[in-house]
């Protein structure tokens, strides 16, 4: 009976079964060196893991092993761990090899027997053809020597989901199909546990199939309702005790070959799945060797960029601008770019890195970049300018969070990637220097680079440079053309911006009018000339008439003509304003208002009044008695005085409450009599 075998993700080596080596012993304060064999036809690394301590191992293509140094330590058994993980060292990386697996180390007294150096990879008792065992990624898997057929090419693969309050919720349709119920409420990452059956996939196989099944999964999800991306991720489901297995995790998704369903429906646990959908063998496979040809552009891509580096800073090159991602973004803020400082050329290319549309860095930081929600200034996107290149690197040395990308020429690139060692970074693209001085000109409104350095040199912006692009003059020489015109028809000598444009545009009328330039200036002069004329005059008449306007409203009053209804203003902060029945007073006429002033309306009272609390205002306002008014100017202060008193009996006392302000506000009634209507102030 074939095995079935779960199939997970390890680092860039998916889905690769684990190999499980013979028990080694070392004596307590020797060493023993272990072989651990990878099938690679490349070099390549793997991670070896001893308890907390992470060992980068490289495999030798030609020996097809790797050699790890096990010293003896404590008395004991160690299990030693290794799986493929990238080793970054700048120009010198090395890329994961596919495999994993384990060995048991015991640390025995000084004296004892000890196994051998070298190790060969050797099968456990479980791991033979007949056991019915399921592997998991932490099995066994057959020994080497042993084959397997070629892949299932285009077998389907079956999709299960979680039954009950842990699964989906989900809405049937008519054609018996099911959708989300609310794809809104889905988490944007999603687990699945992939199971095949162990002889169907070599290691390379069964790494192409898993890579592409998030992407069909999204398509599996997409037919139910979902409109974004979501972020699949393998995990283990399967686990076992001797011939015992069982269903287990919390994966809401299971991914079954589809000759293994049968096998793994007597599985214990699988029946609280439910069919959910179907990935199409030939679609998988499809997506696999695309993503397989774009992995192998990307490495071929790196390794071309890597040997472009080495040569242009050998060279000592400065045609070319670079950058190294040292971090991914980790929140909003605005992404942490850095450079040094550098010459004009040095700093608009620098800018000009990052003024595309698509910035020139992996998927990976993009991706992140918009996952956190990252800013970018394109205008000015370059964070911090450090000093120099070591200025940089102890920046970086004492707070790695402050960069994310560092921006320089290939030299410095090579010498920050040297001195970086050990730890990850990526290398992105190398820019011609020109190319990068022109997207920055475009990202800040200019047609390119040479129409800002044009503009720049008269004087101009990028508005200048619009102007000159909408009369064909799109470079140098198309510039000086204009200019030369324009000297030789007697336009002007004067080469600034704005008289060129000019020119341009009487040039452009003449065209029409089959006038010269000059002829087009010149009447366009004389014709300002009037219209500055006419514009002249018509101010200086509007002049004359506000100033006759404000002659007549400055007369002294004449009482016979004041009209009645009319309020009379005077406001000690010129705020007034006329209105067709308000009617501001200079001093002068207030003087007068004040000296015509014969009594007091009941309106001063009542709002004199409205200062207090009811229902002693309401008292004041029309309760007790008015007594000693008195009003007239007071020349000292420039103001109409006016006072007064309430008395009376409120609520059993006798009370007497004064009043004093200025006038502020006086009509006139019908039969011509004078009353002050508003007093200010107390």
């Amino acid at each position: 009976m074939k095995k079935l075998a779960t199939a997970v993700s390890i680092g860039l080596a998916i889905g690769v079964c684990q190999q499980a080596l013979a028990q080694e012993t070392v004596e307590k304060g020797k060493s023993v060196v272990i072989e651990i064999p990878v099938d690679s036809d490349t070099a390549c690394n793997i991670e070896v893991t001893r308890g907390g301590e992470k060992t980068n191992v490289s495999v030798d293509p030609k020996s097809k092993k790797g050699v790890y140094e096990f010293a003896g330590r404590e008395l004991g058994e160690e299990t030693i761990r290794w799986e493929g993980k990238m080793k970054f060292r700048g120009l010198k990386t090395l890329g994961p090899c596919r495999g994993d697996g384990s060995i048991t180390v015991t640390t025995i007294e000084p004296g004892s027997n000890n196994a051998t150096a070298s190790v060969e990879s050797a099968p456990a008792a479980s791991d033979s053809a007949e056991n019915p065992a399921t592997e998991t990624a932490s099995a066994v898997t057959p020994p080497q020597q042993v084959q397997p057929p070629p892949p299932a090419a285009s077998e389907n693969f079956q999709v299960f989901s979680r039954k009950g309050e842990y699964g989906y919720e989900m809405l049937k349709k008519l054609d018996g199909s099911t959708v989300f119920a609310d794809p809104s409420q889905l988490r944007t990452d999603q687990s699945f546990c992939p199971i095949t059956l162990s002889q169907s996939y070599d290691q390379a196989g069964l790494a192409a199939v898993l890579s592409a099944m998030p992407l069909q999964l999204n398509e599996v999800f997409s037919s139910k309702g979902v409109k974004n991306n979501v972020k699949f991720s393998a995990v283990e489901c399967i686990r076992g005790s001797g011939n015992n297995l069982n269903l287990g995790g919390s994966a809401p998704l299971v991914v079954v070959q589809q000759s293994a369903v049968v096998q793994l429906s007597g599985v214990p646990g699988f029946d609280r799945y439910a069919p959910f959908g179907v990935i199409d063998g030939n679609a998988l496979m499809a997506t696999a060797k695309r993503l397989a040809d774009e992995k192998a552009e990307a490495l071929a891509a790196v390794a071309s960029r890597n040997d472009e580096l080495m040569r242009l800073a050998d060279q000592k090159s400065k045609e070319k601008i670079g950058s190294i991602t040292l971090a991914y973004p980790r929140g909003s803020e605005n992404l942490r770019l850095c450079t040094r400082k550098g010459d004009e050329t040095f700093q608009l290319a620098t800018n000009g890195y990052f003024a595309t549309k698509k910035l020139r860095l992996s998927e990976g930081y993009i991706d992140a970049a918009v996952e956190k929600k990252s800013r970018l200034n394109r205008k000015s996107p370059i964070t911090t300018v450090y000093e120099n290149l070591d200025d940089f690197y102890l920046a970086i040395q004492r707070d790695p969070s402050v960069c994310e990308v560092y921006v320089d020429y290939p030299e410095n690139l090579k010498i920050l990637a040297d001195a970086l060692k050990e730890k990850p970074y990526e290398l992105n693209t190398l820019v011609p220097v020109t190319e990068l001085k022109n997207d920055w000109a475009v990202g800040q409104g200019y047609p390119d680079f040479e129409m800002y350095e044009l503009t720049k040199s008269i004087g101009g912006d990028a508005r200048l440079a619009e102007q000159l692009v909408s009369f064909n003059v799109t470079d140098t020489q198309s510039f000086n053309d204009a200019v030369n015109r324009m000297i030789n028809e007697g336009y002007s000598q004067e080469q600034s911006g704005r008289t060129v444009i000019s020119f341009l545009s009487d040039e452009k009328t003449g065209t029409e009018t089959k006038k010269s330039a000059v002829a087009v200036r010149d009447e366009r002069v004389r014709l300002a000339e009037i219209e500055e004329k006419k514009r002249a005059e018509k101010a200086k008449a509007a002049a004359a008439a506000r100033a006759a306007a404000e002659a007549e409203r400055n007369k002294p009053l004449q009482k016979s003509r004041l009209k009645p209804g009319t309020t009379y203003k005077w406001y000690d902060d010129s705020s007034c304003k006329n209105t067709d029945s308000e009617q501001c007073l200079n001093k002068n006429q207030y003087q007068q208002m004040c000296g015509w002033a014969g009594g007091l309306t009941v309106n001063v009272r009542r709002m004199a009044a409205v200062m207090f609390r009811s229902p002693y205002s309401q008292f004041l306002a029309e309760g007790g008695e008015l007594t000693n008014i008195d009003y007239g100017w007071n020349s000292r202060i420039g103001q109409c005085r006016v006072s007064w008193s309430i008395v009376g009996m409120f609520k059993g006392t006798n009370v007497r409450e004064n009043f004093s302000g200025y006038a502020s506000n006086f009509i006139v009634t019908s039969n011509g009599k004078i009353l002050i209507h508003y007093v200010s102030g107390r």
